[in-house]
């Protein structure tokens, strides 16, 4: 894993960024970070939960999946953060099981006859929009699901956009 560092306003906050691939029973892309705050005196002496930068003293304000957060002050990391949890070839964390799951059911708190289901739908699984409309349209099994993904070369696009983050951010 990889550690971007980056102070912000003046050094009163530091946002700390790990990124790259995490390998455990497999390997997957993984982007997770630290908000910290400049600690107070009271902070340090009740001993809260701080990490200690650059000989400053910083109150963990937030940490974990904080893409937002990230995204906000680092808009460099967009693409590792699409792959999040995707594993080594892009693919997004049980791809089909998931995919056709979410297409039958919803994704998340958006309902399937939401106007931004398409949208969200397409963010998440990183597949172009004609893609969804055939995965739609169709009365699917998980086998067909899955055809429409390789006849359209989705998992070629995954792998591709994986080769790219992994040459970006040396990850070799």
């Amino acid at each position: 894993m990889k550690t971007t560092t980056k102070k912000l306003n003046k050094g009163k906050n530091v946002l700390i960024v790990n990124h790259g691939i995490e390998t455990t029973n497999h390997s997957y892309f993984s982007v997770t970070g630290y908000y910290c705050r400049k600690a107070t005196k009271k902070q340090i002496n009740e001993g809260a939960d701080l990490k200690l930068i650059d000989n400053t003293w910083y109150y963990i304000d937030t940490h974990g999946c904080i893409h937002d957060t990230i995204l906000k002050h680092c808009p460099e990391f967009k693409d590792i953060i699409l792959l999040h949890l995707a594993d080594i070839n892009g693919a997004p964390m049980y791809a089909i099981e998931n995919g056709f799951y979410h297409l039958n059911n919803g994704f998340n708190d958006i309902k399937k006859d939401s106007p931004a289901f398409a949208d969200e739908f397409c963010k998440y699984y990183r597949i172009p929009q004609n893609v969804f409309e055939l995965l739609n349209k169709a009365t699917l099994s998980k086998n067909d699901f899955s055809e429409i993904l390789i006849k359209n070369n989705v998992f070629e696009l995954w792998r591709e956009e994986a080769k790219q983050v992994i040459n970006k951010y040396e990850l070799n």
